[in-house]
This record gives C-alpha cells, structure tokens and sequence, in this order.
C-alpha cells in the first residue's frame, strides 16, 4: 500500500508541474492529464504489483503483539485526536493559528491556481527569503483549490500526511516484527506540542516532509531486508519507489537536504559494488523527477538552485541572494544566558514536557543503531539520523534579528524532527535484539511520554504560545474526544473487516465505495460551514479581512501585512501581491521614495492598497511611510483603520491613477496612536 501511495503521489505531482510549465495548470487539462495518465499507468503495470507483506519477516525476535498493538491503536486514537483539535478549529473559523500559512504557504497555492503557472516566482514579502523555498506541499493544496473551487480540504490535508507518516513507521518496523513499536514512537514525535500546533489544521510542511521521508526510509528497508523468496523486480520496485519518496521530501522542504542526501550516500553504499553505478543513475533520475523541480526553477531565474547559498568550487561562484541575519544553533550552544533564556525553554515548549525524554530516545535510537544495527539498512539509517541532527545544528536559520539572542529558537525546533523520526523509528528495531524485557520497556517509556505531553497546556487546554494562537470555544476539544473514541472502536470492530480486505480486493472495493459515500454525504454541509464562517472574525485585523470576504476579482497592493492570505476572499479570486523593488537578479527590497511607491500602484494597475508600519503584527514605532505617500494622494480614499496591540493597518481605495510628480516633501509618519481615522 505504501508504495501505491507513493506512485500516485509522484504521478500526481509531476502532471501537475508539467502542466504548470506551460500555464495548463487548469482543471479541465489537469483531469484530462490526471486520467490518461492513470490508464496508461494501469496498462504498463498490468497486475504487476509490489507486495510488501512477502519482505522476510525476522523469526529470532521476541513479540508482544497483543500488547503492541492495542498500544498502537491507542497512540494512533490519542494523536489523532491531537490533530483534529486544530482542524476542527481551522475549519469553524479559517486557518488563523499560524503565521507561515497566511504569510506565504497558501499565497503560493492561490497564486498557481489563479495564473495556472508554477514555475513563476510569487514574492509574498519585501525580501527574498521564502520565494525560492521548493513548493510541492503548496502544489497538493493548490490541487484542493482546483478541484473543490475553494479551500476547505487544506485543513484537513495534512491529517493525510500524519497518517501517512504512521503507516511508513509501521513498515519500517514490520520485517524486523517491531511494526507495533515503531508506529507508537513516530505518535510520539508527532504529539509533541509544536507539530501539532505548527502543522493540525494548517498549510505547514513539516508533517508533509517527515511523512515522506519515513516513506522512502521504510520503501528502502522493504527493498534492503527482502529475502530470496521476494521477486527481484518487486526488490527493484520498491527500491525506486523509495527514491521517488525521497525527491518528494526534497520537493518539500530544504530543510530535508540532508536527510536525503545522507540517505541517498547511505543508499549507493548498501548496494553490491557491480552495481552501484545503475542503481545510482536509478535513484539520481527518480530523485530528479520527483524533487528537482524547484530547484530548476530556481537556477533558471537566479543562476543558482539553492539562491540563499554561496555555491561554487575556489574563485567560480554561482550568483546568490544571501538572507541577512542567518545564524546557526551551535553559534549559541555555549552562551550559559542563551541556554536558561532561550533553548532549554524552546525545548520545553516545543517538544513538551518529555522534552528530554523524546531526544533522548531519538538518540539511543541512532547510536545503537549505528552501532548494533542488525543490519546494513538499520545501520545507515541511523547515519541518516544523526547526520540531520548535526545539519539542524550547523544549518543556517532565522534564530534572531541579526545577531541577536535566538527568540526564535522555539519554531525552528521541528527542524530537528527528521533526525527525531530516524530515530525513534529504528529504536523498536535496536531493541528487539535484547528479548522481551527490552520491547517492554521501551513501550512503557513511549507510553509515558505519549501520556506526558497531553499535560501541555497548548494542547488539550486551549491556550496560545509563541508558537500558535489558541483555539476558540469548547467544540474543538470535544471533536478531538469524538474521533479519538471513533478510531479505537473502529479500530476494535473492524479488524475482521480487514482481514477481508487484505484476502479480497473486491471487498476492498466496496469497502472503498462506503466510506467515499460517507464522505461526500458530510463534505457538503462541511463545506457550507466552513465557507460561511471562514475568516469571519479573525483575530488580527478583523474589518479588514472581512471586507475582503465581500472583495471579489480585485487587485489589492500590500506592504509590511504578512497575514495576507484573507485578502484573497472567499472565491480565491483577488490578486494580491506585495509591492518591493525587484532587482534584475530577482532580489527584493523596500521601495525608498514616494515616487517609485506611487509608480509601481499605477504599474501594478491596483484597484487597493493595505499598508501597516513595519514589523505587523508586532508592535513597532517605525513609520508607515508606504500609508503616508498613499494617503497625501487625492486619488487614494481611505477606508478603514485598524489597530491591534499596537500595529497598525490601513485599507485604500485607488480611484484613478496615483502621481508621482505631486510627493510631498517630507512624509510625516503616523506614529502609535496618530493611525489616520476612517
């Protein structure tokens, strides 16, 4: 079944681009596309299939089936109910908790389905820092947008991935007999409070990047502890499955560059010397298909794959657009005031209150791995693991502004994650070589990590951090309740029902056809819901996202407001872009004068302009110099003024064309307090 999803994904994902090449990403040539694509597929593979389940299962390891499995079911039913906390409140309200999918995750869906292009860079801020990032999350959601006619499956797109990310843990302990153990330990790292909070309900990556990645780690497995018995073509098969998961982790984020170039070093290494060479040119090219898109993209407008870096060999670089104000965690690893200040907090925050229990297990996952691997594929798994460990360290990030103390340290804590999932995954596999009492422990102390971070105050008790905003009202919660109840007594009930669907591909069909019905059945009145109340009363700039809400097929200019993605309305039809100097090297920067700001309106032909003092939604006293040269011009008619603990936004309508010509000499700045009225 893994590897089928995999296949479907990279179809669905490489269709997708190359439509989006050609400014065919549109619903009526994606369906044509989608569907000749599926048959021809069907055809070549014939009733070729890749059977999992004939991989050698380990005979010599001690199990606990039944107490693994209902410890699985339980772990599954209590992240799973995490999870739909934060979606059930994306989906009464909007997606509002988190920044980054108003900033830039979901402009970039809209923006590919509004153009129908997806090479086209798409600025969603005054600088160059999140406009090359690789986009293949946003393609999925995109998708959404494309076949619904609105986004109301974004919200409920990455409890796919969860369950992917579970069911790649579950293989890869399956031909070692630890599939139980491995599942719980992935639910572990997936209920810690900053995933949950960062990615449930929300247009976040993290999950999509992790899923994948466990993906290619368990296809690689499969492939690697196969015995005799498994047909070389279903070896070869899952083989190339795993690097098409892999290049779709790298299509996702950058910060899975190590994990899989590790992986595919690690990979090239595993295979006989005769033939490294075809094996290497099998995953480089599945790799490249699945992944390497964006990074074409990225070389063709700037010279440079990877913009943000200084790549190149002595004297000979490749053009860059390096970010101001990176820095690395281990830049402050040995400050005593950054670590009671700023790490051990961020740790406790992000990872809950088993903090230290959850690193240390992903830990002893990849030492013992590494050293006491029962095999060769557990063994370099386990490099893969620690290897992203010392990229999250050395890795270049936004911990603080400029050099300063690592505010930020807390949201880049998932950048460690892939190094969690390793290997937290591979411990069950480790264990298992020390009998029966070693599995045990090991499934107390998931347990008790798993039931220690329901404790965390951001999680079950409605409350905001730094990472999040809180969920509104009770209703949230109790969803959360009602599908983890559903999932155990589903997953009690129904184990006969499985076990036909496994001997009966017909029942599986029909099976299929219920639960599609069932479906549809809710996903209408859901819809209604959801687009009835989405971004009725948000919690940053309440009148102004709901004027939009009315907003259809307007251009709306926008500079210094990061929470944009409710000026797109409800139809998705406004064009919203933010207003910054472009460089001929495709670096942004701020507009300086009032001249150039009025021209670019009068360029961009924008029907409003939304412009707030730096540093939204923070407080800031710095002016609002883009406001001031748009209010001093007659044509420009303010029409709403917000403020919100202490930042400031304003709305105006263009009634003609803005000039240039008549800048005042000087731009008084509102200041706190002094925002024009309305």
């Amino acid at each position: 079944m893994l590897a089928e999803i995999i296949i479907a994904l990279a179809f669905i994902v490489c269709v997708s681009e190359l439509l989006g090449s050609v400014g065919l990403f549109r619903l009526v040539p994606v369906v044509v596309a989608f569907a000749g694509s599926g048959v021809a597929a069907c055809r070549l593979a014939g009733r070729r299939t890749i059977d999992q389940s004939r991989g050698a299962e380990r005979t010599n390891v001690v199990h606990l089936d039944g107490w693994e499995r209902w410890a699985a079911l339980g772990a599954v039913a209590l992240v799973a109910a995490e999870w739909t906390i934060r979606v059930a409140d994306s989906l009464e309200r909007g997606m509002t908790a988190t920044a980054d999918t108003l900033w830039y995750h979901m402009p970039v869906a809209a923006r590919f389905v509004q153009t129908g292009w997806t090479p086209r860079l798409h600025f969603a801020d005054g600088n160059s820092l999140t406009v090359f990032y690789p986009a293949t999350s946003e393609l999925l959601h995109a998708l959404g947008i494309l076949f619904v006619g609105n986004d109301v499956l974004s919200p409920l797109l990455n409890l796919f991935w969860l369950a992917l990310a579970l069911l790649a843990a579950w293989c890869i302990g399956r031909p070692f007999g630890a599939a139980s153990l491995s599942m719980i330990g992935i639910a572990v790292v997936l209920a810690t409070p900053e995933l949950v909070l960062d990615d449930a309900g929300s247009a976040l990556n993290d999950v999509v990047g992790l899923a994948l990645l466990l993906s290619a780690v368990a296809l690689l497995v499969a492939a690697t502890a196969s015995d005799d018995r498994e047909p070389r073509r279903a070896i070869q098969g899952a083989f190339v499955c795993a690097a098409l998961a892999a290049g779709l982790a790298l299509g996702t984020k950058y910060t899975l560059i190590p994990a899989v170039g590790s992986l595919s070093v690690a990979t090239l290494w595993l295979q006989p010397r005769g033939k490294r060479a075809r094996q290497a040119g099998l995953w480089a090219g599945a790799i490249a298909l699945t992944g390497g898109y964006w990074y074409v993209r990225n070389l063709v407008a700037t010279g440079n794959p990877l913009p943000s870096l200084k790549l190149g060999i002595g004297p000979v670089h490749l053009p860059s657009i390096p970010f101001p104000g990176a820095s690395r965690v281990a830049d402050y690893m040995f400050d005593r005031h950054d670590w009671s200040g700023y790490l051990l907090p961020g740790l406790r925050e992000a990872l809950g209150p088993g903090w230290w229990a959850v690193l240390l297990l992903a830990g002893v996952g990849c030492a013992l791995g590494a050293l006491l691997g029962r095999s060769r594929v557990v063994r370099v798994v386990a490099v893969v693991g620690l290897a992203s460990f010392v990229a999250f360290l050395y890795s270049p990030q936004i911990l603080g502004i400029g050099r300063a103390r690592p505010i930020y340290f807390v949201v880049n804590v998932r950048y460690v994650a892939p190094a969690l999932v390793v290997g937290i995954a591979i411990l069950p596999v480790v264990a298992s070589r020390f009998g029966r009492p070693a599995r045990l422990a090991l499934l107390v102390a998931f347990g008790a990590v798993l039931v220690a971070t329901q404790f965390d105050r951001a999680i079950w008790h409605n409350s905001g951090t730094f990472i999040s905003q809180a969920t509104v009202g009770s209703s949230p919660r109790v969803w959360g309740v009602v599908i983890g109840a559903v999932i155990v007594v589903a997953g009690v009930a129904l184990r006969p029902v499985a076990r036909r669907m496994r001997q009966s591909r017909a029942y599986s069909l029909r099976a299929a056809c219920v639960v599609l019905a069932a479906l549809l059945a809710v996903g209408f009145p859901l819809e209604q819901s959801y687009l009835s109340n989405r971004y009725k009363n948000p919690p940053v700039m309440p009148r102004i996202d709901r004027w939009a809400r009315a907003t259809h097929h307007a251009r709306i200019a926008i500079v210094d407001f990061f929470a944009q993605y409710p000026l797109y309305g409800t139809d998705l039809s406004n064009h919203v872009q933010y207003v910054a100097h472009r460089a001929r090297n495709r670096q942004s920067s701020r507009i300086t004068s009032c001249a150039a700001w009025r021209q670019a309106i009068n360029d961009g032909r924008y029907d409003y302009v939304v412009a707030s003092n730096p540093g939204f939604p923070f407080p800031s006293r710095q002016p609002a110099l883009e406001a001031n040269w748009t209010r001093s011009d007659p044509a420009a008619t303010l029409l709403i003024a917000e403020s919100i603990n202490g930042a400031h936004v304003w709305l105006f309508r263009i009634d003609r064309k803005l000039d240039p010509a008549g800048c005042p000499a000087t731009s008084p700045a509102p200041g706190r307090g002094t925002a024009p009225a309305p």
